[in-house]
């Protein structure tokens, strides 16, 4: 059975109280063979293969290392791509806490000098709140890609009427205010809400994400956003808006094939010849007034929103 990290730390704390440092590297190699990983003797002439070979295991045990062999280990963590964090209380501590990504000094014990040189300081000298700042920060991460998401997933049905109006001359399914109205208005809150949402069961179970592809906005999140919610989003959107027009009388094929998208919102007047055939209408020709029209596309933007 491997024993855990907190178990060697007890181990540790006893011999020192009980026998004093000096029986601390007997005791050091007598652990390290629970964990399968002591090495001793450590050189400043290390090649780097000596290194990698010494940091290939999963548990690693260094005892009475000094500041230089302290400054090696971090550096060698950091040239396999580790993102190393140090922890530590002494002016011996400073240099390794100063070349790590993470230096987090002790608040209550820790020297002046190992504070000024860490990143964060640990006010309590509690290592749990370490493992509590780790999961928060993870919710944080988790809540702000979920805000991301959510935000990104409304720019395609807003973008594709206006595509749709150009390339296809369809009536305008949404106008500028309306977008405004979402962006501004209804998105906001929502958007917020993911700041508070409680964290996952298994957030702490998770592997540690990798820093060079799993960053906040990814491909997949922008696939999953546009080309996949967005497009649902878009679809049942106009399927909304043309069910809305059709309930006042003007058809799908009426919509889809005349082409007068440009001409919805005019005047009588200025339209010319052009019918807009309604099932519904009043007027004797068959042809929609820009009343009835108007009337219809408001009703239709509102089903589209």
């Amino acid at each position: 059975m491997s024993i855990g990290i907190w178990q060697i730390v007890l181990i540790l704390v006893i011999v020192m109280i009980l026998f004093g440092a000096g029986k601390l590297p007997r005791v050091m190699s007598d652990v390290a063979k629970g964990v399968k990983s002591f090495k001793t003797g450590l050189k400043d002439d290390d090649d780097d293969a000596t290194w990698k070979f010494r940091l290939s295991h999963p548990q690693k045990v260094f005892a009475r290392t000094s500041p230089q062999q302290k400054l090696k280990i971090v550096e060698n963590c950091q040239k396999l791509g580790h993102i190393v964090a140090v922890t530590g209380d002494g002016v011996n501590d400073s240099p390794a806490l100063k070349k790590a990504d993470i230096g987090c000094a002790m608040g209550i014990m820790g020297s002046e000098v190992s504070k000024e040189a860490a990143d964060m300081i640990l006010l309590d000298d509690n290592f749990a709140s370490i493992v509590a700042g780790v999961e928060e920060g993870r919710l944080i991460f988790a809540n702000l890609k979920k805000s991301i998401s959510y935000t990104l997933t409304s720019n395609i049905p807003e973008i594709i009427p206006f595509l749709a109006q150009i390339c296809f001359r369809f009536p305008l399914g949404l106008t500028t205010i309306m977008i405004l109205c979402i962006d501004l208005g209804t998105d906001i809150l929502p958007a917020i809400s993911f700041a508070y949402e409680t964290a996952e069961s298994d957030i702490m179970k998770i592997p540690p994400r990798d820093r060079h592809t799993d960053v906040l906005v990814t491909g997949s999140l922008i696939s999953w956003s546009y080309l996949q919610i967005g497009i649902i989003q878009a679809m049942a959107s106009f399927t909304t808006f043309f069910q809305s027009l059709k309930i006042d009388g003007f058809t799908n094929k009426m919509v889809l094939q005349d082409g007068l998208g440009f001409e919805w919102d005019k005047e009588d007047s200025e339209i010319g010849d052009a019918c807009f055939s309604s099932t519904t209408t009043s007027s004797s020709d068959g042809c929609a007034t820009y009343e009835e029209r108007t009337t219809a596309l408001m009703r239709a933007q509102t089903a589209f929103l």
